[in-house]
């Protein structure tokens, strides 16, 4: 890597900064993880019979190195990528004495979904209407299909909310800042 891309790249990263963790939103990110947290907590660990069947074994198939001895345990889904299941295997593994802890965490990726939700609608509408994008966020937030993802264990939210902040940066770097190819990379290395 040249001298040049590296240079694009760290700056690439201090934009981000910059305009992805303000005060304030730091703030709201905290809040939205702290609400989504204790909502998960109060609604009790989700135990699917997904999580049943591979969630658990494709990551501890993929820690353990097991994955190439056993034939097809989990049928189709022995085949999915394990990487999203690897923080819920750690964490029921290692903190299965504290399950509402793990099902705060679990839940909290909701609130660093809307987090990335809140930043992308702040993209279409003008700070004079702020009060639109605060719409979006409730109407998304309210939406029957996020409260069942809030603590749930089949990784849709992990995977949206790298999917949502790649769609995030790249919408930033071409109409916002102006777009290089160096932060068109970066983004394209999130998603």
């Amino acid at each position: 890597m040249k001298i040049d891309e590296m240079i694009k790249i760290n700056k690439c990263v201090q934009r981000l900064r910059q305009t992805f963790f303000i005060k304030k939103g730091l703030l709201l990110l905290l809040v939205l993880i702290a609400g989504c947290g204790v909502y998960g907590v109060l609604r009790g660990q989700a135990v699917s019979l997904d999580f049943m069947n591979y969630h658990l074994y494709n990551a501890y198939s993929f820690i353990t190195g097991r994955f190439g001895l056993d034939v097809i345990p989990a049928g189709i889904h022995t085949f999915l990528n394990p990487l999203t299941d690897v923080p819920l295997y750690v964490m029921v593994r290692y903190f299965s004495s504290f399950p509402r802890l793990v099902a705060f965490v679990q839940a909290a990726y909701s609130g660093v979904l809307l987090f990335v939700f809140y930043k992308f609608c702040l993209l279409f509408f003008s700070k004079k209407q702020l009060y639109w994008v605060w719409f979006s966020v409730v109407l998304a937030a309210g939406g029957y299909m996020f409260f069942t993802q809030i603590g749930s264990m089949n990784n849709d939210v992990l995977v949206n909310i790298l999917a949502g902040t790649a769609v995030y940066l790249l919408f930033y770097f071409l109409f916002v800042r102006g777009s290089s190819s160096a932060c068109l990379l970066f983004a394209g290395f999130v998603a």
